[in-house]
């Protein structure tokens, strides 16, 4: 149950890394889609078709406490960021998804996906201004790359 759970979200961070390559929005629709994936998982917790622990309510709670706190501290920098370079450092699609992408982890989890969704973020920064010869690139691909890694991470 929880593989079907994990293949709809990586679907939906598929179609969101596609969609941000392409038009770069992450559309709300993903965004809602995998917030109700997660609660879901909840509610699949609470009748005892997947572990209470890593999926239950105050599993998720506990999460959602991280992800507030952690999306605050996104976007107070990417704010700041683009004051200082007086143009948009993060998009609010990209907010929202590292805030729904929180709710997937344990809040020591958290930690290591901000980490490595802005070290990936970095080398993708690069590798845009090298090839694309742009400065401006698509973030939802490091966020989905975060994603997965600690995914496995927290399998491992």
């Amino acid at each position: 149950m929880e593989f079907a759970l994990y293949a709809c979200a990586a679907a939906a961070l598929v179609a969101a890394v596609v969609v941000d390559l392409n038009r770069r929005i992450i559309p709300n629709a993903l965004i809602v889609c995998l917030l109700t994936l997660r609660l879901v998982a909840v509610g699949l917790s609470a009748l005892g078709f997947i572990s209470q622990d890593s999926w239950g309510l105050p599993s998720f709670l506990d999460s959602a406490l991280a992800s507030l706190a952690f999306t605050f501290l996104v976007l107070m920098t990417a704010l700041v960021a683009g004051k200082l370079e007086k143009k948009e450092a993060l998009g609010m699609g990209d907010v929202k998804l590292y805030a729904v992408c929180m709710l997937w982890f344990a809040p020591a989890s958290s930690f290591l996906f901000l980490f490595l969704s802005s070290l990936f973020g970095i080398a993708l920064a690069f590798a845009y201004r090298a090839i694309m010869k742009e400065t401006n690139f698509p973030f939802a691909p490091a966020i989905a790359l975060a994603f997965f890694v600690t995914l496995m991470a927290d399998f491992f």
